[in-house]
């Protein structure tokens, strides 16, 4: 059931007799979500809390709930209930969104947060929010983004970009996600730098080395395509 941001008076009416004659119904998020936004967040945890009461895996409750918490900054209760309902419904992109913003609040490691952009950006790759935090993050500020250039790609475990195209990876970011970002955004060298720092971590090394030797392939076949141009 999709939530609605704006209710008609006689729409309004109809949800509070159906919700006052059965705490069950599942129509208490579309009650919930009316009281949030006309900033009657008590209203509306009040009705959140009663209906979740009944029908605990409510999805769209939770969410409202959640929102609440952060409002009202009872960010820890935020982030466990975000969770768990991202259990039931892993896709859920405004969820996990609300979710980024109670970690940052919370000073989540920087890894939590890379978590969370790398989910989003699965989900949605072209989220502006999400880009825009790696690019700043992973990126690094001072990076630009550069047409591609079709000259063939050196195959190596180094990393040979120019000082103008390579990213910062930091070592706080040194991880397999971040790996599989930049593989996504095909910044393959960049990639490959990570991976050698990988690679000294005797825990990770057979693992980066798969991923050097799909890199190289990779690159192996955009040569080859950019060859018979």
């Amino acid at each position: 059931m999709k939530i609605e941001n704006k209710l008609t008076a006689k729409q309004i009416r109809k949800l509070e007799n159906l919700f006052a004659n059965d705490f069950a119904s599942p129509v208490f998020p579309l009650l919930a979500e009316h009281y949030y936004n006309i900033d009657d967040y008590s209203r509306s945890k009040k009705v959140c809390e009663i209906g979740l009461s009944k029908n605990t895996d409510n999805v769209q409750g939770m969410f409202v709930l959640a929102k609440i918490f952060y409002k009202s900054n009872d960010l820890y209760k935020g982030e466990r209930l975000i969770q768990r309902l991202l259990k039931a419904d892993p896709v859920n992109l405004k969820s996990l969104l609300v979710l980024f913003k109670i970690q940052k609040k919370l000073n989540r490691s920087n890894k939590a947060l890379l978590s969370t952009i790398t989910t989003i950006l699965k989900i949605c790759p072209n989220n502006p929010f999400a880009a825009n935090w790696m690019q700043q993050n992973i990126e690094g500020k001072t990076t630009k983004i550069k047409k591609r250039n079709k000259k063939p790609l050196k195959i190596s475990t180094k990393s040979t970009v120019s000082n103008k195209n390579q990213f910062t990876i930091q070592s706080k970011f040194q991880t397999f996600s971040m790996i599989d970002i930049l593989i996504t955004q095909k910044h393959y060298h960049d990639a490959l730098k990570g991976l050698s720092v990988l690679a000294q971590d005797d825990t990770k090394k057979t693992k980066a080395e798969k991923y050097i030797i799909k890199i190289n392939k990779i690159i192996k076949k955009e040569n080859e395509k950019n060859i018979s141009k």
